[in-house]
């Protein structure tokens, strides 16, 4: 980390530093101290948590036979904290730079944006400190041949725009992966971390797997290229709707982000995947990832349901609207699925329309039909409908996504067994985009009071905007001078429209095609001082989004000058080590699911103080739920916009969550809890450790003999509900004599599969699993319904059921 200094030696050995080993937890587990400022030899105080350093250094490890290194990367992330930010002068840019290019052979630094990205470098800025070290957090945790990536050369930032609906995009050709805000809206979630592994796997797909790699993973999601789109016929073994609803490549690479960062949920979808990856991507390197362990909880259920909802056996679609094809049409659809019985009923679902013909690029070519129950919590037939604007694209759209999803979001999709088609005659057409009207845009800033008389500033932009029909806008103010690698995002100013980023933009006026278009932000005394310039605007109107950058068309650049008093740049503290999670089941005599939890946590801020925030959980099957949680002064009105009481000291807040009926048994636990205070800071709390096996020949550190897996286990079979094959994997922790037998719901034996002597270890892969071709003994196939599956391994037994679809 010390080269490209020269004569001059790195900043942190400038600092000598005096650590702190704590033996409770710590913040991102390091604490680098005060941000004060310092003279040269200035000591610093570094507490590390002792935590960090239970899987730093490798243990040898034999899983399966296979000899390997156990450890995990969580030292490292706190050690990056240390080399790349010293309090007292700041963000370390240049050790941030260095690393980049020399582990991960990449920059943020890109000469010129119009001839890589081929859009004007205006609507680029730079990554936050926490986006870039979420970013090498996440490459760092790929395999060591993985970090440098053939093809990938830049990481860049767009500006905040809020007509962009996608988080990240890799272009593969041109070298770069493009971030935006919506992937780090609320800090380097799980989502985020996902995102981030997703992108730099198009790289993979592209420049490292082979035709034949490619050849065998289309054939094992059962992928096929019907002329237009790939499409696949199967129903269940995908880790996202994104997943299943694109292509092989992007199927590739949210299952790899599963399996690094997720991977009980890619397991407990798509075994069969799981194992691909393992073998074929990642040559038996695979990640285990935990939960702290005093914030998991148990839910208690008699009654698991482990069947995904029913396949799709009828569609009724309606279109209503004006037969002319002018004003909106209303798409109305019901579904109704296969059935059993209840542990096979939904609880929601979405279906997908796509433009299938004509070039209208200029239209939005697609839409999304939220459903819902009919008549109960879950049911079998599931209803919804969707205004569809008469600006969208006129012609055929037909079904590319059916998905239902149970309590457990256990998730079908039906989108490569049948056909569908509706036409929307939509003859509404826009041929003028809005155009900016030059020199209008005007700043001004008075001074504004609450209702408790408390002094803020209103800043108020507005505009001028030609357009022949309708209007909408968002406007940008920000600080004159900004820095590589921003501490933080961008500020969050109050606003009179309550928004986010940016701000919406009210007509006040319109004359002819002439609109006038006004934002207000608040700007409290929390929020930084200085100069702010007007300098992005965006408009739309019903078909095209315009954005104008006034330093290239205005003469003069609108600016005001703010004075605030205590400007908060600092995230809100959560005390880590008084989190409590206590959960009861509603029906201890009989449990069925249904569970409450209780979240117990503390929270301040130094100035601003704590506005909002949310709590993440998993399942043992995977599956994440967020849940938001609120201060006590959330802002919603001028009266609220100041905390009210003392914000810099601890404060008590308890949250209620409850998960329904059904839901899956087993350890379940908070995998996360972001806080934000009202100035807009972010930190967010990740309580889970990513923990990896890496198959090498080499020693290292002192041997452990692990065995693994250390029970045996009947586990879900795959697919379920199935016609007429299915997989039933199982694991064992010693070898023994397996016999696998079939009931029927009466309790008599169908088939009895004798698997023989089988050594301790996984059956998960279908090359591995045992196998039913869903026939009886006499080798007829047997009829619809529940079926019981046993396993029998020495005293070893165990039970559960299965589906056959009609």
């Amino acid at each position: 980390m010390t080269e490209g200094y020269g004569s001059h030696s790195p900043p942190w050995l400038r600092n000598p530093s005096y650590w702190i080993l704590s033996d409770v937890h710590v913040a991102q587990d390091i604490d680098l101290g005060p941000d004060v400022e310092g003279g040269y030899g200035r000591l610093r105080t570094i507490t590390i948590a002792s935590a960090a350093f239970t899987h730093a250094h490798p243990f040898v490890a034999k899983i399966d036979g296979v000899r390997g290194r156990y450890f995990s990367k969580r030292l490292w992330r706190a050690a990056l904290r240390f080399a790349t930010y010293i309090p007292g002068e700041g963000i370390q840019h240049r050790a941030i730079d260095n690393m980049l290019q020399r582990y991960y052979g990449v920059t943020v630094h890109v000469p010129d944006y119009e001839f890589l990205t081929e859009e004007p470098a205006d609507k680029f800025t730079q990554f936050t400190y926490e986006e870039i070290l979420g970013i090498m957090i996440m490459f760092e945790e790929y395999p060591s041949g993985m970090h440098i990536t053939p093809g990938l050369k830049y990481l860049i930032r767009r500006a905040p725009d809020p007509f962009v609906k996608y988080a990240a995009r890799a272009n593969t050709g041109k070298g770069f992966i493009e971030f935006t805000d919506k992937a780090f809206i609320d800090g380097i979630t799980h989502e985020t971390q996902r995102i981030i592994l997703h992108e730099k796997a198009h790289f993979l797909w592209d420049y490292l797997f082979d035709e034949h790699l490619k050849t065998d993973w289309i054939e094992l999601g059962e992928w096929f290229y019907d002329g237009e789109r790939w499409m696949t016929t199967n129903q269940t073994e995908f880790v996202s709707d994104y997943a299943h609803g694109e292509n092989p490549n992007e199927d590739m690479a949210e299952s790899i982000a599963y399996y690094i960062v997720t991977p009980d949920k890619l397991r407990s979808r798509s075994p069969a995947k799981y194992a691909f990856i393992q073998d074929r991507i990642m040559h038996g390197t695979h990640y285990i990832s935990t939960i702290r362990e005093d914030l998991t909880f148990v839910v208690y259920n008699l009654y698991p349901d482990y069947v995904y909802p029913g396949e799709v056996v009828r569609v009724d679609v309606t279109v209503k609207g004006d037969s002319e094809g002018k004003g909106s049409k209303q798409v109305t659809v019901e579904i109704e699925t296969h059935t059993e019985n209840e542990l096979d009923y939904s609880i929601g679902g979405s279906i997908v329309f796509r433009l299938l013909d004509g070039d209208q690029q200029d239209r939005p070519d697609y839409f999304v039909v939220r459903l819902r129950p009919v008549g109960s919590k879950q049911s079998n037939i599931l209803r919804g409908n969707k205004y569809v604007p008469s600006y969208y694209a006129k012609g055929h759209y037909t079904i590319t996504q059916v998905a239902s999803y149970d309590v457990n979001r256990l998730t079908r999709y039906n989108s490569g067994g049948f056909g569908l088609q509706i036409y929307i005659n939509n003859i509404d057409e826009d041929l003028y985009p809005p155009e900016y009207v030059p020199n209008s845009a005007k700043l001004s800033v008075s001074d504004a009071y609450t209702e408790r008389n408390e002094h803020f500033y209103a800043v108020t932009a507005t505009w001028q905007v030609k357009e022949d029909r309708t209007l909408s806008g968002y406007t940008y103010i920000e600080p004159e001078e900004k820095e590589d690698f921003r501490p933080g995002g961008y500020s969050y100013l109050q606003s009179d429209s309550w928004g986010g980023k940016s701000v919406r933009a009210r007509r006040v006026r319109h004359e002819g095609d002439i609109w006038t278009l006004r934002s207000t932000f608040y700007i409290p005394h929390y929020m930084p001082g200085g100069v702010y310039e007007l300098k992005h605007l965006s408009f739309k109107d019903e078909i095209n989004n315009e954005r104008a950058w006034l330093p290239n068309i205005d003469e003069q650049i609108q600016k005001v000058t703010i004075e605030t008093k205590t400007p908060d740049t600092t995230p809100p503290t959560l005390d880590v080590n008084r989190i409590t999670v206590d959960a009861e089941p509603v029906n201890p005599a009989n449990p069925n699911g249904e569970t409450l939890v209780t979240v117990a946590y503390y929270v301040k801020d130094d100035i601003s103080g704590f506005e909002r925030g949310h709590i993440a959980i998993r399942d043992p099957l995977g599956g994440e739920r967020r849940y938001d949680i609120w201060g006590p002064y959330t802002y919603n009105h001028t009266s609220e916009i100041y905390f009210q009481d003392a914000p810099n000291v601890y404060r008590k807040y308890t949250s209620s969550i409850h998960l329904p009926e059904g839901s899956s048994p087993g350890i379940w636990g908070v995998i996360a809890i972001s806080v934000t205070d009202k100035a807009r800071n972010n930190i967010y709390h990740d309580f889970t450790e990513i923990t990896r096996f890496e198959v090498t020949e080499i020693p290292a550190a002192p041997t452990v003999q692990v065995t693994l897996p250390d029970k045996n286990a009947l586990l879900p079979n795959y697919p379920n509900p199935f016609n007429p094959e299915t997989w039933i994997p199982y694991q064992l922790a010693a070898a023994a004599d397996v016999t696998l037998t079939i009931y029927a719901v009466d309790g008599k034996p169908v088939r009895t599969l004798a698997l023989g002597q089988k050594p301790g270890g996984m059956y998960q892969s279908r090359a591995r699993a045992a196998y039913w071709d869903g026939r009886n003994m006499m080798g007829e196939p047997v009829a619809s319904g529940v079926y019981f599956y046993t396993l029998s391994a020495g005293n070893f037994t165990a039970t559960r059921k299965m589906l056959i679809a009609k």
